[in-house]
């Protein structure tokens, strides 16, 4: 599966996926600028997990192929710390087949899925 990184990730956490020889495109090497309705319709059809910060993904969630973890790590910690707690997730969404599609991420670097209600 692809990891799909939105522009707000660090580029350092992209170089580690690489290195941890797992398939990652970065919205920012590719598509730079690219709009939010653009990277939905992409989300709607492929099956990638999808990496953000922004909140704007949340009501796309229900109607998309891709699984969506959105993460609220703090800014303020270290880059190194949170490029560790990223990668922490990826291994947790993909060691199992989960049911949901999308999923919060906190400073303790747990995976939550959560139930995105249709509105």
């Amino acid at each position: 599966m692809i990891i799909l990184l939105d522009e707000n990730f660090p580029l350092r956490f992209y170089t580690r996926l690489q290195k941890e020889g797992l398939a990652a495109q970065h919205i920012l090497l590719t598509d730079r600028g690219i709009h939010d309705r653009q990277i939905i319709a992409r989300l709607k059809q492929e099956e990638v997990l999808f990496l953000t910060q922004d909140e704007d993904f949340i009501e796309a969630a229900p109607d998309c192929k891709a699984s969506i973890n959105w993460s609220r790590v703090s800014q303020s910690m270290a880059i190194n710390r949170r490029v560790e707690i990223w990668l922490s997730a990826v291994k947790q969404f993909s060691a199992k087949k989960w049911n949901e599609k999308f999923f919060e991420l906190y400073d303790d670097g747990q995976l939550r899925p959560v139930e995105i209600v249709k509105r």
